[in-house]
């Protein structure tokens, strides 16, 4: 499992440079404008991306294959990319909070620091919610024919993240409860998840990969 991991970070470090660049860089020049936005929660979304892009390589290198002669079983491979994908998540959303907090506190405004995590959070959820969703598909298509599902999914994901941010107010007129919201889809996205796990593990070790 170990190796599995360290494989797939290898590879997203040495094939997605770009995309770990715009990361690291995105987030600081977002947390500049000093209010909430979809500046700050970009790179936790484009973040979710990267480890079903590096199941594209293993697809085209027909790593599957390869990997079945070694001594893991097609457990530990689906539930390395699980594994991979929640740490990405995760790893992204406290690097983009840091980075967040530090510039406020450098720049000396703090009216959003207070819901800062609570977005971050919710925009964390809506990442793993996108991966729970994509994984099984691809799975299923790989990600050549699982592409158009893939690429309707983060079109939503990218109008869902752009407009929620600018949302002061529901259609009641009462304020949005962004934390409460956040910890309902934190809470949602555990059996989600493993609901997730359970079926492309049974999608994997049914899949022929002769």
């Amino acid at each position: 499992m170990k190796a599995l991991l360290i494989k797939d970070l290898k590879m997203i470090v040495k094939t997605l440079k770009l995309y770990l660049f715009i990361i690291l860089c995105y987030a600081p020049l977002g947390a500049l404008q000093l209010r909430l936005g979809y500046s700050q929660i970009f790179p936790v979304i484009l973040g979710s991306v990267l480890p079903l892009s590096a199941m594209a390589y293993d697809e085209r290198f027909h790593w599957d294959r390869y990997c079945l002669t070694l001594p893991v079983s097609r457990r530990d491979i689906v539930l390395s990319k699980y594994l991979l994908s929640l740490g990405f998540a995760a790893a992204i959303a406290v690097y983009t909070l840091l980075v967040n907090l530090l510039i406020h506190a450098l720049a000396g405004a703090s009216a959003d620091t207070g819901a800062m995590p609570s977005y971050i959070l919710l925009f964390t959820c809506v990442a793993i919610t996108f991966i729970n969703i994509n994984l099984p598909i691809t799975f299923l298509l790989g990600t050549e024919k699982g592409r158009l599902v893939y690429l309707a999914s983060m079109v939503f994901v990218i109008i869902f993240s752009g407009t929620i941010p600018q949302v002061s107010s529901s259609a009641l007129g009462l304020p949005m409860d962004v934390t409460g919201l956040a910890l309902t889809m934190t809470v949602i996205n555990i059996p989600l998840t493993a609901v997730s796990f359970l079926i492309s593990l049974s999608v994997y070790r049914k899949k022929e990969l002769s």
